[in-house]
């Protein structure tokens, strides 16, 4: 009796733990061949659908509305790379972590430079 209600037991443990399932760990992203996104063509339209409406003018948190504003927020001392493109834990945006399709046109920008094209 005692044999049948341990292994009934476990097997009611084992169940139960897999019924959760652990949150996927982010995958490091291929920017081994990255063509330089345009600023203008990929980058902004991306900040614009994502960041603008809480980093938008005069925002002293970030303005992501210019190249300038962009610029400055990425250089500073502020964790753009790692809330952006690396934490999933602390994401921005806020609601969720960007498609890994648009942190890697993010990242590839980045590794070019950042620059205004």
């Amino acid at each position: 009796m005692n044999k049948f209600f341990l292994s009934f037991i476990l097997i009611l443990n084992f169940i139960e733990c897999t019924k959760h399932k652990a949150r996927p760990l982010p995958q490091k992203l291929d920017t081994s061949y990255c063509d330089t996104p345009s600023y203008a063509n990929q980058i902004q339209p991306l900040l614009n659908a994502n960041c603008v409406s809480c980093h938008g003018s005069g925002n002293p948190n970030g303005d992501f509305t210019n190249y300038a504003g962009t610029i400055q927020k990425i250089q500073g001392s502020n964790p753009f790379k790692n809330r952006v493109l690396e934490n999933p834990n602390n994401p921005m945006p806020p609601s969720g972590q960007l498609p890994a399709d648009k942190r890697k046109i993010i990242e590839c920008w980045l590794k070019a430079g950042a620059p205004n094209n």
